[in-house]
């Protein structure tokens, strides 16, 4: 029962399949919450016992959600999400080391309560299971509308609600996957990262920046190109050649949040890359 309870679920990107629901998609670290044989520990992005969030986050204990999430019955999971209102997930770091109290948890799913694997239920059961027991309730879903959850509506929305994007879930914890929408923007190559493991020899990332009050100002660490762009790359020829990249924000300190390359702008001179 101990590995079910920290085994977590992944949702992958939505490629039009079926679903049932759609729920909202907090900006912030997802947090897994797992009491058994009277234990109560919470699990960051690596669910491993070394890694116990409250072994490095020790006043975390402090916050009243945690307090409230411990009377919850022995051999049960919820997982959620770690959030700061007006923030993103590029501030709970700082939040956490310097102890400020203001981070908030929501439950997006109960994988298992009171020893029973509710995995498969509607989502309705669940919010139910939290109210009534801890009086918590689960993050903000709704029925799937056909008529209404296009992709292109869901991504409208998404930009409309300032969220980070919907899980598209059929159950419970059965069957997930995320729709977030991607932005686009053209920025300078101004330097390269080395290249490691099996692109050690090569380049690993680009240092990419734009012009920001007229200075050249570096905002990202560029991946994700194919192995033939990557392998082609001249450090000589490609410095202060201009570059499309995709990500989901700009994080706190003013960086793209996951960029990732799409193709060379040949056609675009590097003053025109602005923010």
């Amino acid at each position: 029962m101990l590995t079910k309870l920290r085994s977590r679920l992944k949702p992958a990107d939505w490629k039009d399949e079926d679903f049932n629901y759609k729920q909202v998609k907090l900006d912030g670290h997802r947090l897994t919450l797992v009491k058994y044989d009277g234990k109560f520990e919470a699990y960051g992005r690596t669910v491993e016992p070394e890694f116990e969030f409250s072994v490095k986050y020790s006043d975390i204990v402090n916050y009243d959600w945690w307090k409230i999430f411990q009377q919850m019955p022995d051999q049960s999971m919820v997982d959620g999400e770690l959030w700061l209102l007006g923030g993103t997930s590029s501030d709970i770091v700082h939040h956490l080391v310097e102890k400020t109290g203001q981070l908030q948890f929501s439950p997006f799913a109960v994988p298992y309560w009171d020893q029973r694997d509710i995995r498969h239920v509607r989502l309705d059961y669940v919010e139910k299971i939290l109210a009534n027991n801890i009086g918590i309730a689960l993050t903000p879903w709704y029925n799937y509308k056909p008529e209404l959850d296009t992709r292109e509506q869901m991504l409208a929305d998404a930009e409309m609600l300032c969220i980070e994007g919907w899980v598209l879930k059929r159950a419970n914890y059965l069957d997930w996957w995320k729709l977030k929408p991607v932005k686009t923007l053209d920025v300078v190559v101004t330097g390269f990262q080395d290249g490691r493991g099996k692109y050690l020899g090569g380049v690993g990332a680009l240092v990419c920046s734009v012009y920001i009050n007229g200075k050249l100002t570096p905002i990202a660490k560029v991946s994700g190109m194919d192995d033939d762009t990557r392998w082609s790359i001249d450090e000589d020829k490609d410095l202060g050649r201009v570059c499309e990249v995709k990500y989901d924000c700009i994080g706190a300190k003013g960086k793209l949040r996951f960029p990732r390359f799409v193709r060379w702008r040949d056609d675009k001179p590097a003053e025109e890359c602005t923010l």
